[in-house]
């Protein structure tokens, strides 16, 4: 194994990493202010996005219910009476 901590950094190291991480913000490149403008009125036009989809107490019941349900099968299974057992 590696006898370094892999969120250690030699103090050269950081040097280095702080002028790559300047390069790379300024070689970021940006999208055409016409395509920012018309991306800003189509995401205005939609307004603000709604807090909760609708129906997600139910969505999560179902999705909760499935799991309970194939954590039983798998449970089953592995004891040796479910319908996967062999």
């Amino acid at each position: 194994m590696n006898e370094h901590n892999a969120n250690t950094t030699e103090p050269e190291d950081r040097g280095e990493l702080h002028a790559l991480e300047v390069q790379l913000a300024a070689a970021r490149p940006a999208p055409p202010a016409r395509f920012r403008g018309a991306l800003r009125r189509r995401l205005t036009a939609l307004g603000p996005p709604q807090a909760r989809p609708p129906h997600l107490w139910r969505t999560a019941t179902l999705y909760a219910a499935a799991g309970v349900l194939l954590m039983a099968i798998g449970a089953l299974s592995v004891a040796g009476i479910g319908p996967l057992a062999s």
